[in-house]
């Protein structure tokens, strides 16, 4: 995952020099092996800061302010708080969906989503019948 994305970049909000610091930014991160945690990410941040700082490169305000708030605690990675899809309850899947898609594309999503597991299963044609009995 990128850092853009764990950090909530908005495309087209660094200007040219900035964006020619990114990388920089990104290889460290990936360098450190992308942590989402943030006591993890504020030590990267730190150091992609002080890096840029050594390389004469300028860092973006939007990463140093992400640090910042990071720091006093008024900001977290989403990533680091949600939980993976399958260890989520069914009620916090619903919760989250939802949160997420408008009244009308939610009940249509309930909908299938109740009923996915007690849908008919497809019948084999009788030509895959014959290839799996031809093939063992």
């Amino acid at each position: 995952m990128s850092l853009a994305i764990v950090l909530g970049l908005v495309s087209g909000s660094l200007n040219a020099e900035e964006r020619r610091g990114w990388p920089l930014a990104e290889q460290t991160y990936i360098q450190r092996h992308s942590p989402t945690e943030p006591k993890a990410l504020l030590a990267v941040l730190k150091e992609i800061i002080n890096e840029s700082i050594k390389q004469h490169v300028r860092y973006s305000r939007f990463l140093y302010g992400q640090m910042k708030r990071l720091e006093r605690g008024e900001w977290a990675p989403k990533i680091a708080i949600q939980t993976p899809v399958h260890e989520r309850s069914e009620a916090d899947k619903i919760a989250e969906a939802r949160a997420v898609y408008p009244p009308e594309i939610f009940e249509r999503w309930l909908a299938t989503y109740r009923f996915a597991d007690q849908a008919p299963q497809p019948q084999k044609t009788v030509v895959e019948f014959k290839k799996r009995k031809a093939y063992g």
